[in-house]
């Protein structure tokens, strides 16, 4: 939810409509000049409807505290 504070690794989870059962999840910090990716990484669940996903992603902490999204 917003305003949280991130550690490395992030547990998600969520719905997603998936080829495969394969969800890619990004965790992006809004850094001036623009938008930098922390890390990225793959989870699995969705399908051809609707369907939870669950997994974990490894990212590079930014050295300041900043507001991003996942």
């Amino acid at each position: 939810s917003a305003g949280q504070v991130l550690t490395p690794p992030l547990d998600v989870r969520g719905t997603a409509v998936a080829f495969e059962g394969t969800v890619t999840v990004r965790i992006v910090a809004d850094a001036d000049p623009g938008p930098g990716e922390l890390g990225r990484g793959v989870v699995t669940g969705g399908g051809d409807g609707m369907r939870p996903f669950a997994g974990r992603i490894d990212f590079t902490a930014p050295g300041a505290a900043t507001a991003g999204w996942v």
